[in-house]
């Protein structure tokens, strides 16, 4: 929860950063830096190297790294001013809250916006795709910020019961929401997760509908729209740079454009939060380090027999666990030296078999 900072005297201060989110916790982390000359800020637009920052006087452009690593959409900054107000250096990035960022591949992590309290995943009515969905969820989970489900387009579907109950399985208790931004159903409950000044994060395919529902919440034309086009439901990407924007009430909204597909990064917990039903029966295989793969004693499979888990569902399951640990393998010296050992061994076992004709003594 977020709370307004006040001064000695009572009175509200900072009030437009309060209104973005300042509060108590992030007053007392820029007073231990011990230099009253430092500016708060927040990023608001990442753009090809170029920052702007949201100071309580003005928007600025500020540099877009710190001590090399690059700032991110929704760091709260301490800034230094060493150019007369022309351009301000980022002297210190303040602890982060939430970090939503996708693999790099190679490059490790790439982060996508900070300090986020909820991150909206929009899937259309007519295009509900579980297994992004489960994706999305763990990604939103390893990051730091609660997840919350929205149906959109709830007008180009006759009853939207059974996709909300299908989505609410996938989501194993996160809130889902149907809206649609044409009628405006369901826009009132999602501008209420801004309240007590919220940064909300907003991510889903193209063509979903997130820059409709963004000026749903912005109450102004803010944010670039495009048509979907007709031969395949997916939308162009509109905008190139990431912002944060505030709302009329109070809080953020976070628009992060080009978001096609999101990949896991090292958090095992983010998986079992998603799959809390197969997670919590795999606590019952008789071997600590079952894969579910046939092993003996395996809890997973005898559910998978009498129908209490999908088959897909345990595939993608595999699938993302699959693909965390690649992450892992990459960015991780401990398990990368893990993998190389397991692959020598398994390289040993097949010289081994075609030594001895492919037979063992």
């Amino acid at each position: 929860m977020h709370h307004d900072f006040v001064d000695p005297s009572g009175v509200p201060a900072r009030l437009i950063l309060t209104r973005l989110g300042w509060n108590t916790a992030r007053e007392s982390q820029l007073l231990s830096l011990g230099d009253p000359a430092l500016i708060p800020a927040r990023i608001v637009r990442v753009d090809r190297g170029l920052s702007l920052a949201q100071t309580e006087e003005a928007i600025v452009r500020c540099t877009s790294d710190f001590h090399g690593a690059p700032v991110t959409v929704g760091d709260w900054v301490a800034l230094e001013d060493l150019a007369g107000g022309e351009f301000l250096r980022v002297s210190e990035v303040l602890p982060r809250t939430s970090m939503l960022e996708r693999s790099g591949g190679a490059i490790g992590a790439q982060a996508i916006a900070a300090n986020v309290d909820f991150v909206f995943i929009l899937q259309p009515c007519d295009g509900l795709n579980a297994r992004r969905l489960e994706r999305e969820l763990a990604q939103v989970w390893a990051s730091g910020a609660s997840p919350v489900v929205i149906l959109s387009k709830s007008d180009a579907v006759a009853d939207a019961s059974e996709l909300l109950a299908e989505a609410g399985r996938v989501g194993r208790g996160v809130a889902v929401h149907a809206t649609s931004s044409l009628t405006g159903e369901g826009v009132g409950d999602i501008a209420a997760y801004f309240d007590q000044n919220a940064t909300c994060g907003l991510i889903g395919p193209s063509g979903a509908g997130k820059s409709t529902l963004a000026n749903a919440l912005l109450g102004e034309e803010l944010m670039a729209t495009a048509e979907v086009r007709a031969d395949d439901r997916r939308g162009r990407h509109t905008t190139t740079a990431r912002h944060l924007l505030p709302l009329p009430g109070g809080g953020a909204l976070v628009d992060t454009p080009g978001m096609r597909e999101f990949g896991l990064t090292g958090d095992s917990d983010a998986i079992h939060a998603v799959f809390t039903d197969i997670s919590g029966v795999a606590s019952n295989c008789r071997f600590r380090d079952c894969r579910h793969h046939g092993e003996p004693g395996c809890a997973v499979a005898v559910a998978i027999d009498s129908g209490e888990i999908e088959n897909d569902r345990l595939a993608s399951y595999r699938k993302l666990e699959k693909e965390q640990e690649a992450w892992r393998a990459r960015n991780d010296p401990v398990a990368r030296k893990e993998r190389e050992q397991r692959w020598k061994s398994i390289a040993r076992g097949t010289r081994q078999r075609k030594k001895f004709g492919g037979k063992w003594s």
